[in-house]
C-alpha cells in the first residue's frame, strides 16, 4: 500500500531583512493596506522593514515546502543581498557552549493568530528570531506585536472579527 500526500506545494519564500537587524520580526497577513504581494523568480518576497513588522496584503503561504526553498538575506546598504544560511526550527539550548556560538542564525517561523483588545480584528502572523544564540536567549530586540504602533491602526476590512475588542481602550 502506498500513501499519497495531498498537501499542495506552496510558493518558495525569500525573506529580506535590513542589514545587521537582530531580534524578532513578524509578517502579518491579509492586511488591506499592507504591502502588495511581491514575487521574484518564483519566490514570494517578504521585505522586512526597520521596525521588524511587515504588514502584507497577501494571504498565508500554505502547503508543503522543502526548506531548501526558503531563503533569508540581509540587504546591505549598497542593495546587495547577503545570504543567511544558518537556520534552526528548534529551541536554543541555554548552555555556555551555545551562548558562545557567534554565527547569526534564523530561528522559528511559527504561524499564529492573536486578538488584542485595542483592534477589532484577529491578526494572523508569522514570527522569526534572528541573531546569535546569546541574542535570542537574552531577548535582544524582542518585539511583541501588540507593542508595535503600526498594528494599532490596521485596516481590519476583510479580517476575522475580534471577540476581545474593546473600543474604549486606548491604543
Amino acid at each position: 500500500m502506498v500513501a499519497c500526500d495531498e498537501t499542495p506545494p506552496r510558493d518558495p519564500e525569500m525573506y529580506i531583512i535590513p542589514d545587521g537587524y537582530i531580534g524578532t520580526f513578524h509578517i502579518v497577513y491579509n492586511v488591506t493596506d499592507g504591502q502588495p504581494k511581491k514575487m521574484q523568480d518564483g519566490f514570494r518576497v517578504y521585505e522586512i522593514p526597520e521596525n521588524g513588522v511587515l504588514l502584507t496584503q497577501t494571504g498565508i503561504n500554505s502547503g508543503w515546502l522543502d526548506t531548501k526553498l526558503i531563503h533569508f538575506y540581509y540587504r546591505k546598504s549598497n542593495g546587495e543581498l547577503q545570504d543567511l544560511t544558518d537556520r534552526y526550527t528548534t529551541r536554543v539550548a541555554n548552555t555556555p557552549e551555545s551562548r558562545a556560538e557567534n554565527s547569526t542564525t534564523i530561528y522559528g517561523g511559527g504561524l499564529g493568530s492573536a486578538e488584542y483588545r485595542f483592534i477589532p480584528c484577529v491578526l494572523v502572523s508569522k514570527l522569526f528570531h534572528i541573531g546569535t544564540n546569546k541574542d535570542i536567549l537574552d531577548g535582544e530586540n524582542h518585539v511583541e506585536l501588540q507593542n508595535v504602533d503600526v498594528i494599532k491602526n490596521i485596516n481590519c476590512t476583510g479580517l476575522e472579527a475580534n471577540s476581545l475588542y474593546n473600543p474604549d481602550l486606548e491604543p
